[in-house]
């Protein structure tokens, strides 16, 4: 009986001591696809915490930031940032989606290729124009200067009127008015293109044997962030 017992004991103490020192370490196609998963669609946060030993930024807000550095000019208010930085994230969630072609072992490293199906932005930008120009007529309209499209203004020859069209167009608040009107919805109506775009990036062993690392992660999020935005 006391060599069952301490047959047991020492049983137990080796299956804790090879749990403890032998962590697994996560697949790289798992850890590719909890990187993209966490980084640009807000999931698998808890495993891509542990895969990489790093906090992640709530998605979102890290949308809002890019957007405020990029229309920032506009002095757009935080709600409508915010909006905007809801429905851009709503529509990668929606539309665009990744599938792991082809990991590839290069000893000290992984090389992970990726093929992406981003939003087709030439027709977000086609959307922005059309909004822009309706926009644009209705405040023409509302401070007296009639026409039904902006082709219209070139029709007008009463010098009086083609001022108060050329005073409201070159208005900076005229520009601000058009923004906030456009931009919170752009996305709303915005479809994944029909042909993907491949990015490459690199997995290198983390700290610990159980974790991962992006190389030149800065680039890596950059070249992403571009294929899910086609031009």
């Amino acid at each position: 009986m006391k060599k069952k017992i301490v047959y047991f004991f020492a049983l137990l103490s080796l299956v804790i001591f090879v749990g403890a020192c032998g962590a697994k370490k996560t697949d790289p196609k798992d850890a590719a696809t909890a990187f993209l998963n966490a980084e640009f669609y807000g999931k698998d946060t808890e495993q891509y915490e542990k895969i990489f030993n790093q906090k992640l930024p709530d998605t979102t807000t890290s949308i809002k930031d890019g957007l405020n550095v990029s229309l920032g000019q506009f002095g757009l208010s935080d709600e409508i940032l915010s909006d905007t930085a809801k429905n851009l994230q709503k529509a990668i969630a929606d539309e665009t989606s990744f599938t792991i072609k082809e990991v590839t072992d290069k000893k000290k490293s992984q090389e992970v290729n990726v093929e992406i199906y981003g939003l087709d932005f030439s027709k977000i930008i086609d959307t922005i124009q059309e909004k822009g120009e309706a926009e644009l007529v209705k405040l023409l309209n509302n401070d007296g200067v009639k026409v039904e499209k902006i082709e219209d203004l070139e029709k007008i020859t009463d010098p009086d009127i083609l001022e108060k069209a050329n005073k409201l167009i070159s208005n900076p608040d005229t520009n601000k008015k058009l923004m906030e009107a456009i931009i919170p919805n752009m996305f709303k109506d915005a479809k994944k293109v029909e042909k993907p775009k491949t990015v490459k990036f690199t997995l290198e062993p983390g700290e610990k044997k159980s974790e991962w690392k992006i190389s030149n992660y800065d680039k890596t999020v950059m070249d992403i962030t571009q294929a899910m935005l086609v031009q």
